[in-house]
This record gives C-alpha cells, sequence and structure tokens, in this order.
C-alpha cells in the first residue's frame, strides 16, 4: 500500500483492532483536525469508523471536513469506545469515552478540546508511528490488503493488467 491509497478503519477493523494506544492516537489527530463552526451552517459527513482514512505512513483523515457541531465529541466518544476493548487497563481511557458519548447536543456535555486534553494522557510518544504500526499490522504486515478490499482497489487491479500485458513487450525491448 502506498501513502496515495489510505484504507478506512472499518476495513482495517476486520482483520485486526487496534491496541489502546494507537486507538487513542487515531481519534487525538481527528480531534486537532476538527475546526471550529463558522457561522454558516454546513451540513458534513459524520466521524465513523468508515469515514476514517488512515494511511501507511501514520497518517489520518477523514471524507469531507470536519467541522465541531453539537454531536462531535459524541461521534468521537464512540468511535474509542468501538475501538478500545473492555479490559481492566484500558478502564480509564473508556471511562473517558463514554463520557465523550453521553454528551448531549446543546453545548452540554464534554467539548472536542476537553476530550482532546482528557486524552492527551494516554497519547503514544509518537502517535503517527503508532498508527503506521496498526495499519502494516492490521493489513498482514505487507503494508497492502487484497485490491479487492483496498479503497483505491480497482487502481491496483488495472496496474496488474498493465503489468501482465507489458511485460511480453518489455522482455523484447531488454
Amino acid at each position: 500500500m502506498t501513502s496515495g491509497f489510505p484504507l478506512t478503519l472499518d476495513t482495517l477493523l476486520a482483520h485486526e483492532r487496534p491496541r489502546p494506544a494507537e486507538a487513542v492516537a487515531i481519534v487525538l489527530e481527528l480531534c486537532r483536525q476538527i475546526r471550529p463552526a463558522s457561522q454558516a451552517v454546513a451540513v458534513t459527513p459524520p466521524v465513523t469508523r468508515a469515514s476514517v482514512l488512515l494511511h501507511a505512513d501514520g497518517g489520518v483523515a477523514t471524507r469531507g471536513a470536519v467541522v465541531e457541531d453539537d454531536q462531535t465529541a459524541s461521534l468521537l466518544g464512540h468511535l474509542l469506545l468501538e475501538l478500545v476493548d473492555d479490559r481492566p487497563e484500558t478502564s480509564r481511557l473508556r471511562r473517558v469515552a463514554a463520557r465523550a458519548a453521553r454528551s448531549l447536543p446543546g453545548g452540554r456535555g464534554v467539548s472536542v478540546r476537553r476530550l482532546s486534553a482528557a486524552l492527551r494522557r494516554s497519547a503514544p510518544s509518537n502517535p503517527r508511528g503508532a498508527v503506521a504500526d496498526f495499519v502494516r499490522r492490521a493489513s498482514g504486515g505487507s503494508g497492502a490488503l487484497p485490491a479487492a478490499e483496498e479503497a483505491g482497489g480497482m487502481a491496483l487491479v488495472a496496474r496488474g493488467a498493465a503489468r501482465r500485458l507489458l511485460r511480453p513487450l518489455w522482455r523484447r525491448i531488454a
């Protein structure tokens, strides 16, 4: 997988679950990318497993711009709850995520900024490296999933077909 072909978090979760530090790194990067809502009302896609894209180099992105609204912190809390297993060593992290998930529309509850501050205590020293490790582990160590499962899978299939067609020509030239 190249950095040009990100995979959805949903696709990676079908193969592997992130470690707690990796889950925190993913959600913290999403918190960092969220922009405050402007005066103009805009409809943006919600933050879900299917809308979060992870790159092999550890980059985290979303489909579309993420603007903070009444439910952004709640969606991030729900996402973190999905990523972190329920084990004794993750109880504090799950409490933070649950508190954010219960945030109510109308500004009552946890903001994205407060969620980010609470998660920084559990953040790895190299968040980008932690995300890259998760992508590598979830994709079987090769950094790539089978073409049908990859977001840019059709491009890889076309590239493979082109190589097969051009190989005899290359042999004649060389």
